[in-house]
């Protein structure tokens, strides 16, 4: 324990540690807790708010400071990346405790639970980004999570962070075991790589938090919590997700290379999944597909709502069989030449690019199939999701989405 004091002491007085007088905090506030201790919200003088990492003292008090320097060693290299969360320095109340950013929109799976109904495509890939590239930065200096979950990442001004780094280790350091020293246990099921369920010793690798990762990809397109029906019967859920290789349903209107991705990601064979290298380059490559078609849309938007604001009192009078035949003749040739004429962005690798994000199993004319692709897209999103249009009176948007879905299948196989 002298040694871990003297090197703590050290660090301070060598100023490569910054001290806090714990004086300085007030207006404590308990925000999580875990096997390892807790955290807290403080005030700090003259900075603000910030979180403070109390380590449980049910252990010796040189177990304690054990497990506190091995967090803080780790702290100390990784500090200066924007997408971990930062630390700042250390106080010390009878015990040392961490002195951390202050994430002030909470962790991941709150961050879902209360915006995820706003959140578009383009948030959420950006959000994905977040969490890989601060993945990418810690296997970059050989250093493995192995604890990645919603709750270990936190938002803060809109930006997720890695955070928790308490079963974190140097990947030479990692032994043949995936029991934690901290309450002998090997993780959330839900995130955890099979192998470590199937075999109590299996050491975890860059390849267990490319698992993680990958859940927490769906966890994001989705909103919800991984294997929710399972919460009750953990044992369960194990043993479908190691044997019976059990994983969540891609959810409807994922992009399609987001969804391969993340189901790369957890495969059952560490060997199949990709580094994390792959994963950000794959995601920036969803990301810029998403742009282009954002783009597209808003130069197509206005054509589309002036036609679409006519037809309720036109549809009024038609039979459902006469309304895509209607829309084809008003529409479609004059989408498709707005689409052809714009070759700054309709060129063959931008092309390429967007259609290799979604599933189409039909060889189609690209501007024709370009065309439905950015109806739909403008229909389930800004009528749906939305609700922004002027019908002229008319408030039944779903019959609206309804036709587009029609006109979009139609258009596959036509």
């Amino acid at each position: 324990m002298t040694s871990v004091i003297e090197w703590i002491e050290k660090m301070i007085k060598n100023e490569c540690i910054h001290y806090f007088e714990y004086d300085k905090f007030s207006h404590f506030d308990e925000i999580g807790r875990g096997s390892f201790g807790k955290v807290v919200k403080a005030n700090l003088a003259n900075r603000g708010l910030v979180a403070l990492k109390f380590f449980f003292n049910d252990n010796s008090k040189e177990k304690l400071n054990e497990e506190f320097i091995k967090e803080l060693k780790l702290l100390y290299e990784i500090d200066y990346h924007s997408n971990i969360n930062r630390f700042l320095g250390v106080t010390n109340d009878s015990f040392y405790t961490l002195v951390l950013e202050y994430a002030n929109e909470g962790n991941l799976r709150d961050y879902l639970r209360n915006n995820f109904a706003s959140l578009k495509w383009s948030r959420k890939i950006n959000m994905a980004l977040d969490i890989t590239s601060g993945l990418k930065f810690l296997h970059s200096k050989e250093i493995i999570h192995r604890d990645l979950h919603s709750k270990n990442i936190l938002v803060n001004n809109g930006k997720l962070l890695i955070a928790d780094f308490g079963l974190s280790k140097k990947l030479a350091e990692v032994t043949n075991s995936s029991i934690s020293s901290m309450g002998n246990k090997i993780g959330m099921y839900e995130y955890i790589d099979p192998q470590c369920i199937k075999n109590i010793k299996y050491k975890k690798d860059k390849k267990s938090d490319i698992y993680s990762l990958g859940v927490l990809l769906w966890e994001i397109s989705s909103g919800s919590l991984p294997f929710h029906d399972y919460r009750s019967n953990r044992n369960i859920l194990a043993i479908h997700i190691s044997y019976n290789n059990l994983r969540e349903k891609p959810i409807k209107d994922t992009p399609l290379k987001y969804q391969q991705l993340y189901q790369k990601c957890w495969d059952d064979e560490p060997k199949s999944r990709p580094d994390i290298e792959e994963v950000y380059e794959i995601l920036n490559e969803v990301c810029e597909a998403e742009k282009i078609e954002r783009t597209l849309e808003m130069k197509l938007a206005p054509t589309v709502w002036a036609e679409m604001k006519l037809a309720p009192t036109v549809w009024a009078k038609m039979k459902d069989e006469e309304k895509i035949p209607w829309f084809r003749l008003h529409n479609e040739k004059k989408l498709m030449s707005m689409i052809k004429n714009d070759m700054t962005l309709l060129n063959k690798s931008n092309f390429e690019l967007i259609m290799s994000t979604f599933n189409s199993p039909f060889i189609i004319e690209p501007t024709s199939l370009m065309a439905g692709m950015i109806m739909e897209r403008l229909a389930t999103r800004q009528i749906v999701s939305n609700r922004n249009i002027d019908y002229g009176g008319d408030d039944n948007n779903e019959e609206y989405a309804e036709f587009f879905n029609k006109f979009i299948d139609q258009n596959m196989v036509l």
